[in-house]
């Protein structure tokens, strides 16, 4: 994830905007072409979560960069 919103110039991101669920300070733009396997031990607190239609959004996208 970035706040640099120039970064949707790339293919396979897309724009979240805050809400009361994801608790973003600013709209940030999620870096899916970025993604990497993490041990969930490493995540320690969350944050937020994504709303259907964004999580629908980054499994599109999961899959355009997968297949």
């Amino acid at each position: 994830m970035t706040s640099q919103l120039s970064a949707q110039t790339f293919p396979g991101t897309f724009l979240i905007k805050p809400d009361e669920e994801n608790n973003l300070e600013r709209t940030s733009v999620a870096l899916v072409f970025q993604v990497r396997a993490i041990d969930k031990r490493r995540l320690k607190n969350k944050i937020g979560k994504l709303n259907t239609k964004q999580l629908s959004e980054l499994r599109k996208n999961m899959d355009m960069l997968l297949h």
